[in-house]
């Protein structure tokens, strides 16, 4: 856990070699750049936290590959504008997802019936898109 502690930079590509990481939480820095598609090497990951960051870019496809992902958040960035069907489209088939933040990150569209694929969702943030 790295929360609030000034990192800056962008997200090195050798942390997604780390293959059995269950856990990372950059929430609160100054972090830019993109989420590099290596992250869809990380198939133990659980949590994954960096809201309030600069991150930008596009969503990689390849989150769509972790499947044990029990918290997503990644709201307070300055991720491109694409479609709700599409980031919504990466997460169907997580059966353990439980919070999924993406609020302030310009997505459009409404929100697809097929969200109510993830039975175990507690907690979504979407505001402000």
């Amino acid at each position: 856990h790295l929360e609030s502690t000034s990192l800056k930079g962008t997200l090195p590509t050798e942390l997604f070699l780390l293959t059995h990481l269950k856990s990372i939480c950059i929430t609160l820095n100054e972090l830019t750049g993109t989420i590099p598609v290596e992250i869809g090497n990380l198939h133990s990951l659980r949590v994954f936290e960096a809201e309030g960051n600069s991150l930008s870019g596009t969503l990689p496809l390849t989150i769509a590959n972790l499947t044990t992902l029990e918290n997503f958040r990644i709201a307070f960035n300055h991720l491109s504008s694409s479609q709700m069907s599409t980031v919504f489209g990466m997460f169907y088939n997580f059966s353990n997802l439980k919070e999924l933040s993406i609020s302030s990150q310009s997505i459009e569209g409404s929100i697809p019936t097929e969200i109510g694929l993830l039975s175990n969702l507690n907690r979504l943030e979407i505001g402000s898109n």
